[in-house]
Formats: structure tokens, C-alpha cells, sequence
């Protein structure tokens, strides 16, 4: 209460000594509306404002824009409404939309704002100025969207094909029956379900859910995938996660982190990436400097790898054609191994009963696989330097050649027939334990 005494006698002296008039703010409001018939594609630009689309109860495609502010005169209130307007390009079933602000320039210093039209008219102490478009229709056949800044909402079933391009937007997109085309920066939140889709995203952080084949162009987003047909990406410095199973991957990236839960098909080119995947049939791989977090696989090809870091849980046949500095750690292989390395750290807890063939060419590597006693199998080395490590009480060796630091071994264990699994190693200056 002392409060309001004090301001009411300070506006009195304002008013009585220093002849200072004291106006009261009032609100304004205008609407500029439009109707048309037989509409199928729609495109609609604005730069200012909240956007919603609603389902229409007629034939008819509708919008209203709706402009509201508080200013101390009407004459203010109606230079900011004169800047204002709605322009519409009907031709048959096409119609253009675009919100149009003559303004020149917005200068606001604590919530007032000053607004020069591109005329020169200026209008002073604006506040709360809104804008809301409103757009009614029935289903579109296509519905294009460029927009600016605010608030964008798109109900389920306004169009089967939607292109959309958002700049600083928050967004909550409906589903759509057909095609998905975006085109965004610095945008959030949410879209629906679409059939085939293509994504340029920069430093954007979207979810996505049930879409079809993907094309997906990214830069510094935060996405998420809760279903896709397929993925074709080019990405940097990304954060994705697809949580559900996926039938064909291709993507080429640096700097992202993956989380994926299962992938039928992959091709991966990755650089200084983090990857983690629950569960992959295929992969095909090339990488440097990128880390793997990876569940079970049924065929892992690893093209070429250097200084990687891959933990694996389990893979029936793993072929990496060209392995350098990388360390490679694998719990289980079921079929078949085989590498080319180079100074590589590659530790296998463990092979199974049903596994085939091991093949090892390398320099400079380590490497350790921890055998049970049982397994049995035959033993084909050559080696120059370094070391080879076996239990020969396990072996029945036929050759055992140490000359010239070369080694020449052969044999298999006791427990060995024609079917057991084969280990063929060829190397130079290797660590070798089995």
C-alpha cells in the first residue's frame, strides 16, 4: 500500500511541477482475414509470430492473423497496424500466403519498443506486441512453410506432402501420409510420422517419429529416430539416437555420437566418432580415431581402421582388411577371424566350439586370445622377431624351426581332426599369446 501512495504522489509532482503529461497504456488489436475454395497446395511465408494450422470444419481454406499490443494512443497503435498485412496469390487450386512488417527498425530498451516504418512513420513506448496466424484448412495435397522465430504447429493430416524451412522455430509437426521435406536451423521439438523424408538440419534438437527412407544432412543437432525404413547420412558433430531397429544404415560423419539399438545393414565412414549399437547383422566399416561400443554381429568388415578403439561383445565372422594403432576388444567370435595389423592391440576372450578359421597377418601388434583347454584346432606360423606363445603340452608339433630370429611352427592340438578350426599367422616383431 505505501508502495502505490508513493507512486500516485511522484506522478502528481511529475504532472504539477514539471508539467510532465503522464499516459496510461491501452491495448489494441486488429485481425486481417481471407477465405478461399478448393485449395490442394498451399505455401505460406512469415517472419513474425506464432503459426497455427487447424483442421477446417468446411471446403474452405481460411487464415486469420491476429495483431495485438499496448500503446499510450490509438494514432500509435494504428502506424504499427498499417505496417502490417496479409498478401495472397490465388491461382485455381494454388494460393501463396505471406506475412508482411514494413518495419524499418525496432529499437526496445526494457520492454518498450520504438518502431519505424519503412515510410519513417514511428511509433514510440509499444509493449506486448503480439502476432498469431491462424490458417484453417481441410487436407492439402501439399502444404510449403517458411518461417521465423516463435511458435509452429502442425495438427495430423493437414497435407500429404509437407516442406517445411524454420529459422530459431519451435515446432510440433503432425503426421503427414506422404513425403517430408525440412529444412532447418536452430529449431526444436517434435514431428510426426511421413513416408520418405529429406532432413537439412544445423544446430537443431528434433524428434522424429515413424518415417520412411531418410536422406539426412546434419550439423551440431540433437536427434532422435524412434522408427525408420532406412538412413543415409552425412553428419557432424551430432548427437543421434535411433532406439529401435533399423533395416539399412549409410553414413558418413565426424565428431557425432550414435546410440542405435539394432541394424540389419550398415556402412559406416566415421572420424573421431562415438558409436554404440545393441545389435548389427552386417556392417561394413571404415574409421580413424572412433571409438565402438558393440553388441552382437553376424558379419563385421572393417575395410580399414586406425587408431580406433572397438569393445565387441560377440560377431560370427569379422574380417578387417587394414587395422593400424587401433585396440580391438572382443568377448566372443562364433566363425571366423581375420586381420591385417599393424601395431594394434587385439585382445578375444574367447572362441566357440563351432569357429573355423583364425587369420592373423601383422607387424608390430599384440596379441592375446584366451583358448580353452579343449578346443582344438591346427597351428600354421611364421614369424620373424617378437614372440609366439603356445601350450605345447596341448600340441603335437610337427615343426618347430628357430633360426635367424624367424620361426617357422606347425602342428595341432591332440584333440585335433580334419574339421578343427585352422590358425594361420604370419608376422614381424608381433607379442603372440594363444
Amino acid at each position: 500500500m505505501k508502495t502505490e501512495h508513493w507512486n500516485i504522489l511522484i506522478k502528481t509532482m511529475l504532472v504539477l511541477v514539471l508539467n510532465i503529461p503522464i499516459h496510461l497504456q491501452a491495448q489494441y488489436t486488429k485481425s486481417f482475414t481471407g477465405s478461399f475454395n478448393g485449395i490442394e497446395n498451399l505455401t505460406l511465408t512469415s517472419g513474425r509470430g506464432d503459426i497455427v494450422f487447424k483442421k477446417s470444419t468446411d471446403e474452405n481454406t481460411k487464415y486469420e492473423l491476429n495483431v495485438s499490443l499496448e500503446a499510450k494512443t490509438e494514432a500509435d497503435a494504428n502506424i504499427i497496424f498499417s505496417g502490417v498485412d496479409v498478401k495472397d496469390d490465388h491461382n485455381g487450386q494454388n494460393l501463396s500466403l505471406s506475412t508482411k512488417f514494413n518495419f524499418k527498425n525496432i529499437n526496445t530498451i526494457n520492454g518498450r519498443s520504438s518502431i519505424t516504418l519503412q515510410n519513417g512513420k514511428r511509433a514510440k513506448n509499444i509493449t506486448q506486441f503480439k502476432v498469431k496466424l491462424i490458417v484453417y484448412t481441410p487436407e492439402l495435397a501439399s502444404l510449403r512453410v517458411a518461417v521465423k522465430y516463435h511458435q509452429l504447429d502442425i495438427p495430423d493430416g493437414i497435407a500429404r506432402q509437407l516442406d517445411i524451412e524454420t529459422y530459431n522455430n519451435k515446432v510440433n509437426i503432425g503426421s503427414v501420409s506422404g513425403e517430408l521435406n525440412v529444412k532447418s536451423k536452430y529449431t526444436k521439438g517434435i514431428f510426426g510420422s511421413a513416408g520418405k523424408s529429406n532432413l537439412d538440419l544445423y544446430d537443431c534438437n528434433l524428434t522424429f517419429q515413424k518415417l520412411g527412407d531418410v536422406q539426412l544432412a546434419s550439423k551440431y543437432s540433437e536427434l532422435e529416430f524412434e522408427s525408420l525404413s532406412s538412413l543415409t547420412a552425412q553428419t557432424y558433430e551430432d548427437n543421434i539416437i535411433i532406439p529401435n531397429s533399423i533395416p539399412s544404415v549409410k553414413i558418413t560423419d565426424k565428431y557425432s555420437v550414435f546410440t542405435i539399438q539394432d541394424i540389419r545393414n550398415a556402412w559406416l565412414d566415421l572420424y573421431e566418432t562415438k558409436v554404440t549399437i545393441s545389435k548389427i547383422h552386417n556392417a561394413r566399416i571404415k574409421s580413424k580415431y572412433t571409438k565402438y561400443k558393440l553388441g552382437t554381429l553376424e558379419t563385421f568388415d572393417l575395410e580399414m581402421s586406425y587408431e580406433d578403439k572397438i569393445n565387441l561383445q560377440s560377431v560370427a565372422t569379422i574380417n578387417i582388411s587394414e587395422s593400424k594403432y587401433s585396440e580391438l576388444h572382443i568377448q566372443k567370435v562364433t566363425t571366423r577371424f581375420n586381420i591385417a595389423s599393424y601395431n594394434d592391440k587385439i585382445n578375444i576372450e574367447g572362441l566357440a566350439p563351432t569357429f573355423e578359421a583364425f587369420s592373423f597377418t601383422g607387424k608390430y601388434s599384440k596379441l592375446n586370445v584366451d583358448l580353452n583347454p579343449k578346443f582344438a584346432y591346427h597351428l600354421k606360423a611364421t614369424t620373424k622377431y617378437g614372440r609366439l606363445v603356445v601350450d605345447k603340452d596341448q600340441l603335437d608339433i610337427t615343426t618347430w624351426i628357430e633360426k635367424s630370429d624367424q620361426l617357422t611352427a606347425e602342428g595341432k592340438t591332440k584333440n585335433a581332426n580334419r574339421s578343427s578350426a585352422i590358425f594361420t599367422i604370419e608376422g614381424y616383431d608381433n607379442n603372440i599369446s594363444l
